[in-house]
């Protein structure tokens, strides 16, 4: 089998909770922006959600990390230099990336556009995490008023 130099594959995960810019419920209803103010969004339970992410990541990486992966999404003699798996999120998703990273090893690089760190405060101040592989921050302006 010959290793993929040239190119990379994004897998992604979409929550279907509601908080994500586009989500479809089982009826088939569209939701294009994230919605503060709806009644399953408590921000109180941020940390159950988080929580539930991280274990959606690291589910993830090890399907990646297993040996017919990609046979097994059609994509037989493809095979991924896992020495460079790449971790990206925003927002919430960034938090999740940020924790994910300092975890898992299998982590090279971590890639945040905006995030949204409320979830990790207390790991962060406490000093547990330290990432330490390359990591790449940015931040825009303001959040969106909603979760200010």
């Amino acid at each position: 089998m010959e290793l993929a130099s040239n190119g990379f594959i994004v897998f992604a995960i979409d929550h279907h909770d509601g908080t994500c810019s586009y989500t479809e419920n089982k009826k088939g209803d569209r939701n294009w922006c994230f919605d503060a103010d709806a009644p399953w969004f408590d921000y109180e339970d941020l940390n159950k959600k988080e929580q539930i992410r991280k274990g959606e990541i690291k589910i993830l990486i090890d399907e990646i990390f297993g040996e017919d992966f990609m046979y097994c999404l059609g994509f037989d003699g493809v095979v991924l230099d896992k020495e460079k798996l790449i971790l990206a999120g925003h927002s919430m998703g960034a938090a999740t990336m940020i924790d994910v990273a300092n975890k898992d090893k299998r982590a090279k690089c971590l890639i945040t556009l905006d995030p949204y760190l409320y979830p990790i405060n207390k790991e962060i101040f406490s000093g547990k995490i330290k990432i330490k592989v390359p990591t790449f921050i940015l931040y825009s302006e303001t959040f969106h008023e909603a979760i200010t």
